[in-house]
């Protein structure tokens, strides 16, 4: 089949990274900022830690991750921490941003 892969559904609805980056920037809700080191760690494939600040009013399950205004691609949101949900294939060893 031809097409582009929008969500999984099972349990829950989980937004793919491909819409979300295409998508990410009219996103205004349930959406979480990080700070430049969380969003290097992000792209990296690793899980985070986040703070009061990054999460602001975001409600728990599937987010958009957001650095300044790019959006990254989804993540999982438990608490303060952030399951990676970024497919290997899209995963860089950046240095910096």
């Amino acid at each position: 089949t031809a097409g582009l892969l929008i969500a999984r559904i099972g349990n829950t609805v989980k937004p793919s990274t491909n819409l979300l980056q295409i998508v990410g920037a009219l996103i205004t809700r349930n959406f979480v900022a990080l700070e430049r080191e969380n969003a290097v760690r992000y792209i990296k494939g690793l899980d985070l830690q986040v703070t009061a600040t990054e999460i602001g009013d975001t409600t728990e399950g599937y987010v958009l991750l957001k650095y300044l205004a790019f959006p990254l691609g989804c993540g999982l949101l438990q608490g303060n921490h952030i399951k990676n949900m970024l497919p290997k294939a899209k995963r860089l060893d950046v240095r910096f941003l």
